[in-house]
């Protein structure tokens, strides 16, 4: 007698495939973990989506919390994902904030405040995750890259020259429209 000699109805046969065909619980096995090379744990399982049964695999590891999986709804990887801001984003808004100050003294004509500018590197040099998210938040120049704090403040220098340079143009444009 095969399976389909048999009549089962529509919930009786959703019963028996979840008894006998889909693995939930999986199958487990130790391999090296791809970041800190210890032990890790791979768990291949199955699970019903919408009305099909889909294979998954995760890899994780205890030692360094590495976790990988092709599981659309991984809790693991959810929380992860739901972590908040990530370190330095906001900080790269205050790095734009304190630069267009300083920027918006030299274009005035005014000297750059000293304490602004100490604040600027000072808070590039403290968290360097900032300027990376500077980069791909603010320098709109794709051929420019602003990614250490050397090539921030080398940055920052440039603006402020290109500013004083403008602003200096602009005078004399001015200047020579009145002659």
């Amino acid at each position: 007698m095969t399976f389909s000699d048999t009549h089962l109805g529509h919930d009786e046969y959703n019963a028996f495939v979840l008894e006998n065909v889909v693995d939930t619980d999986g199958s487990r096995c130790k391999v090296e973990c791809p970041k800190c090379g210890k032990t890790a744990i791979q768990r291949d399982y199955d699970r019903v989506d919408g009305g099909c049964v889909n294979a998954y695999e995760s890899v994780t590891c205890q030692h360094c919390d590495y976790h990988d999986c092709d599981d659309d709804y991984c809790s693991i990887c959810e929380a992860k994902c739901d972590s908040g801001t990530p370190v330095g984003y906001d900080e790269s808004a205050m790095l734009s904030y304190f630069l267009d100050n300083c920027l918006e003294s030299v274009a005035a004509g005014h000297l750059v405040d000293p304490v602004v500018w100490s604040k600027l590197k000072a808070l590039a040099f403290n968290l360097p995750e900032a300027i990376g998210w500077f980069d791909t938040c603010f320098v709109c120049d794709r051929r420019v890259t602003v990614n250490t704090y050397k090539e921030f403040v080398k940055y920052a220098q440039r603006k402020l020259l290109d500013a004083r340079f403008t602003m200096r143009l602009d005078k004399k444009i001015t200047l020579a429209k009145t002659l």
